[in-house]
């Protein structure tokens, strides 16, 4: 369970950073991560156990990364939509 988490959702998750802090993404980590692990069909409890014991501080860490990448693209594209606004005031 514990090397599911590190070797196929931890991986997943970087691989859809861009994706899932996208402002416009709605989708959290965690509904992204558990939808990985519920592709694998964990079939031993035991080892589901151990996979959602590791999965929570993944998820933890991710989601705050996310949040923090979100919130730079959000002021990026805040900063960028004011200075078209800008631009386009000035044309007038």
């Amino acid at each position: 369970g514990k090397r599911l988490v590190s070797q196929t959702v931890l991986p997943e998750l970087y691989k859809n950073l861009d994706r899932l802090s996208d402002p416009n993404n709605t989708e959290t980590p965690e509904q992204f991560a558990r939808s990985i692990m519920d592709a694998q069909g964990i079939d031993s409890l035991y080892a589901a156990n151990a996979a959602e014991e590791a999965l929570q501080p993944v998820i933890a860490q991710f989601t705050n990364r996310v949040g923090e990448a979100k919130a730079k693209r959000t002021a990026t594209q805040n900063r960028d939509d004011l200075s078209d606004s800008i631009y386009e005031i000035s044309q007038r």
